[in-house]
């Protein structure tokens, strides 16, 4: 199971979506903070400042994380990109929300649920 956490894929909804899922299936949830290195930010990536917003995205989840197995990933991309790109594997399950914009259509192996 992967969830986004950083930035865009934040949403309260769509983690507590992935935490639901995750613990229903026994899965664990890959929470996955891609920091865009499209941004011209300066500074190390994958810092605490970015395993600080990963803590924050889950502590605002209102469903707990007590008995899920969560794994937190800070790694350097364009998190569209990114996200698919983790989620390789046919048995991955990709948890998006919705954006306000639209992203380029990609079809890809693994699974996506919108919430």
């Amino acid at each position: 199971m992967i969830v986004g956490v950083g930035g865009r894929g934040a949403h309260p909804r769509v983690v507590d979506t992935a935490m639901s899922l995750a613990r229903g299936t026994g899965a664990a949830l890959y929470a996955v903070d891609v920091r865009d290195d499209r941004d011209g930010a300066t500074g190390p990536r994958g810092g605490p400042p970015a395993l600080q917003d990963a803590y924050h995205a889950l502590a605002q989840a209102s469903v707990p994380a007590d008995d899920v197995d969560v794994r937190l990933v800070v790694t350097p991309g364009e998190p569209d990109e990114t996200l698919l790109r983790l989620a390789d594997r046919s048995a991955d399950l990709l948890v998006l929300g919705r954006a306000r914009r639209r992203p380029a259509c990609r079809t890809r192996s693994a699974r996506t649920f919108h919430p």
